[in-house]
């Protein structure tokens, strides 16, 4: 009689954990089929959110976009932008490129005090998607500099020389990967004063 029951005993566990096993298996199919309608959205509300949440803006002259990195937490807004072939008196070093001038306002709005050097670490994308950074002309331009303090304003210029194109890109945050969100402003070369 207690082999018997043994048994019956032994039967019943593996139907039961056979059981718990199909229903996890349901549970992990439906799951699967709603992140692949998810994902072949092209409008789901995660796409969305992420756009709403500043990961990576994409926004126009004149638009303030919010940074929040290692640095601080700051807005900036570029005002203007020159594309020019030579900045007071300096050419760039190879004549295929052109000077790209940006003038920007930036804002701290975070609790800490900002260092005007640290906030000139920004990219640009010119032609043949090509990135540069903004270091040739550094000395000649309105440069960022100095302390900002919470609740205060600084302008400035960010100058690169960079391959011609019709749409320029500003971008802060492009290397920075999880420590920063990306802002992106597009600049199209009509629009330069």
């Amino acid at each position: 009689m207690k082999r018997y029951s043994l048994i019956c005993l032994l039967i019943i566990a593996i139907l039961a954990i056979a059981g718990c096993g199909s229903s996890d298996n349901e549970n992990n199919n439906e799951t699967n089929a709603n992140a692949s309608m998810n994902d072949n959205g092209n409008n789901s509300s995660d796409d969305v959110e992420s756009n709403e949440n500043g990961d990576h803006q994409i926004l126009q002259l004149g638009e303030t976009g919010t940074i929040k990195d290692t640095t601080g937490e700051y807005e900036v807004t570029p005002t203007s932008f020159q594309v020019v072939k030579e900045w007071e008196g300096e050419v760039p070093n190879n004549d295929d490129l052109t000077f790209l001038v940006v003038d920007v306002t930036i804002k701290n709005i975070g609790e800490s005090v900002l260092n005007g050097e640290e906030l000139r670490k920004v990219d640009a994308i010119g032609g043949k998607d090509l990135t540069f950074s903004n270091n040739q002309l550094i000395d000649k331009i309105n440069e960022l500099e100095g302390e900002l303090q919470p609740g205060e304003k600084m302008v400035g210029q960010l100058a690169f020389a960079l391959v011609p194109t019709d749409t320029y890109q500003l971008v802060f945050g492009l290397h920075l990967g999880s420590v920063s969100n990306q802002i992106t402003w597009e600049l199209p070369a009509d629009q330069a004063k």
